[in-house]
């Protein structure tokens, strides 16, 4: 008879397991609290670079708008001075025709001689600050631009002048602040702000209405020093924020520093399930340990499981995705007069269709400017697909000052990669929500799993010398096997719960198709099914080979049972730009494009005895070596799923 545990035995072990289930808790949700404020920092400076840059192309825009202000009026003084004398047109025709808000002359002592109207903002220009042969940019004078031009045809100074009111809407439009009001609407961005030593608040988002100097806040003074992003933890109006900062330089001249403070809420949120879930796993682990050490004391030969604690993963739900924003201004003849380098990019256009027809150059109206010309829109905010690519479009009118239509613009963002990463989170949460199910539903069937296959065990060797039980022996190894099969079911559970710990290793992908192969062919046998491989020249890739091939002969079993009998099964790789590609194609039904959308769920199987899992378990395989699956297929005429994978730079490789 074996020596019972003792129960101070017994007692220690439980204690010393107790102690290191907690400090294991604690260590756990602390790595979980660092990784999860490291993606917020990541997405935080992300944040702040793109307005930085969309705040040096605002200045950029418009800098490139008072030069063409200028251009525009240097045109229209050389109009007045070739044909001011001649008697065809008079001051006040060449003012209506060019679009101008007044045209004046002035002799050299400074003093007005003609006008094309009355008007209140009389300049004082003379020969000494318009010398002859000169032209100078008065900039904006009384609600009007003004250019002056000594005359070459003529004595005397001629001083054109244009409308400021539509320019500096479209600057305001454009502005700096304006881009803080657009990004401060979005979700989990508590502030957004431009701050200078001297000047203290320059632009700010709504909810702001004082801030601490920086010469009064340490972290400030040092971030202001410093050329790349710094985040802390701040107190805002009470409430705790991750406040990211980084200096705002344009053309080599500081401009202040950009302050963004992120909401802690969802992180908050995430730090409080992790702790309720560590705190269950651990309670779990607990109980799991006393019952062995029960068991021990009551000696039982049961097989302990191995344990191990479930990452948990969480996601942030402040993900912001720097944006540039493309914009494209109408006057009201329709006339295209602003297309930034953004558009450009969406729409595929280039510099040429400025002054051209609106609906010359985009006959189709995607972006809805005719309509809204014509009265048929007001202004709003959709989406369409321009070129293939998801694209958000703000449309408004422009007002001259009699209130009224005088063009009209679109801001235009490609959100494609948003709504693909919509998709994807929505995936991932589901995987999420299985993992934790399956690894709970895992543990506690298991240990019974293990019992009923030794018992089964036992029961066929007491038969095996027995007479006349063959029956007996027959179902208990039909017990085993259906135990063996449930098993399998059980790991392919854990394979979605746990996170993989991927060896990763310099790998030819080309003979690990070659050995899936050589271990499917056996399968494909009795289906009647041919499997071809086609490999191509391809580089050396980082793998985890025992992991990848788990996901390749999911996908090629999948392929064989599709294929049926007398079909076949194509692999083949190639290399495309950075990525290597290895496709899978089969012969057989094929699938609708509903199906398409499952396919990669968990549980989705069209087969009676499938668990629908092998396909979910290679998706993640491939996405935990940083690549992805797609799928293509046409009812009748089969499937192609194909694996994606990006070739690393290998050291020394040029």
């Amino acid at each position: 008879m074996k020596r019972l545990v003792s129960p101070k035995h017994i007692a220690a072990v439980t204690a010393a397991l107790a102690l290191l289930m907690l400090l294991g808790a604690y260590f756990e949700t602390r790595r979980t609290s660092r990784n999860i404020l490291e993606v917020m920092e990541a997405d935080g400076a992300a944040l702040v670079e793109s307005l930085i840059m969309s705040s040096q192309n605002s200045l950029k825009a418009e800098t490139a708008i008072l030069g063409f202000v200028a251009d525009k009026l240097l045109d229209d003084c050389r109009v007045v001075d070739r044909y001011a004398d001649r008697g065809r047109m008079t001051l006040f025709d060449i003012a209506v025709a060019r679009g101008l808000a007044y045209v004046d002359i002035y002799d050299g002592g400074g003093n007005l001689i003609a006008s094309s109207g009355e008007h209140e903002n009389v300049l004082s220009v003379d020969s000494t600050t318009v010398p002859r042969g000169k032209e100078v940019f008065l900039g904006e004078r009384g609600g009007e631009y003004a250019f002056a031009m000594a005359r070459r045809h003529g004595q005397g100074i001629i001083v054109c002048a244009v409308d400021a009111s539509y320019i500096e809407y479209f600057k305001k439009d454009i502005s700096i602040g304006s881009l803080i009001d657009s990004l401060s609407e979005k979700e989990g961005l508590v502030y957004l702000l431009l701050q200078d030593p001297g000047q203290g608040i320059i632009f700010a988002s709504k909810n702001i209405d004082r801030m601490k100097k920086i010469e009064r806040d340490p972290f400030l003074k040092e971030a202001l020093l410093s050329t790349t992003a710094t985040s802390r933890q701040y107190d805002f109006q009470g409430v705790k924020v991750l406040e990211v900062v980084k200096p705002f330089f344009f053309e080599e001249k500081p401009y202040g520093i950009f302050r963004a403070g992120l909401s802690l809420d969802g992180y908050n949120a995430v730090m409080r399930g992790s702790r309720r879930q560590t705190i269950v796993v651990s309670g779990v682990l607990f109980l799991i340990g006393i019952v062995v050490f029960t068991l021990l004391a009551l000696n039982q030969t049961f097989e302990v499981v191995n344990k191990s604690y479930t990452e948990i993963r969480s996601f942030t739900t402040a993900v912001l995705e720097s944006m540039e924003t493309g914009v494209v201004a109408v006057d009201s003849q329709g006339r295209v007069t602003v297309l930034n380098r953004a558009a450009h990019q969406i729409l595929k256009v280039n510099s040429s269709v400025l002054l051209r027809p609106y609906d010359e150059v985009f006959p189709d109206d995607p972006l809805r400017l005719k309509e809204l010309l014509s009265g048929k829109e007001t202004g709003g905010e959709f989406e369409t697909e321009i070129l293939g690519s998801t694209v958000s479009i703000s449309i408004s009118p422009l007002y001259d000052s009699e209130e009224k239509v005088s063009g009209g613009t679109a801001l235009l963002r490609d959100v494609t990669a948003i709504r693909k990463m919509e998709q994807e989170m929505k995936q991932s949460e589901r995987l999420s929500l299985l993992g934790d199910t399956a690894a709970s539903v895992a543990h506690e069937v298991r240990n019974p799993l293990n019992a009923i296959s030794m018992a089964a065990q036992r029961l066929e060797e007491e038969y095996a010398v027995k007479e006349g039980m063959e029956s007996a022996k027959n179902f208990s190894r039909i017990l085993r096997q259906e135990v063996k099969r449930l098993d399998g079911i059980v790991s392919q559970f854990l394979s979605l719960a746990r996170p993989s710990e991927l060896n990763l290793q310099r790998s030819d992908l080309n003979r690990l198709v070659t050995e899936t192969v050589a271990l499917a062919e056996g399968e494909a046998g009795p289906l009647s099914v041919e499997i071809n491989a086609l490999l191509g020249d391809i580089p050396e890739l980082m793998l985890d080979p025992d992991e990848l091939k788990k996901a390749v002969i999911n996908i090629l079993r999948n392929g064989m049972e599709a294929a049926g009998k007398g079909g076949s099964v194509s692999l083949s790789t190639r290399v495309d730009g950075d990525m290597v590609a290895l496709r899978i194609e089969d012969t057989g039904k094929g699938m609708s494009k509903e199906k398409m959308r499952k396919v990669f769920q968990p549980y989705f199987t069209t087969k009676e005895r499938g668990t629908g899992l092998g396909l979910s378990i290679a998706q993640r395989v491939v996405a935990d070596h940083g690549g992805r699956i797609d799928v293509d297929s046409t009812p009748g005429k089969g499937t192609v799923f194909t694996i994606w994978l990006n070739v690393p730079p290998f050291e020394g490789s040029v």
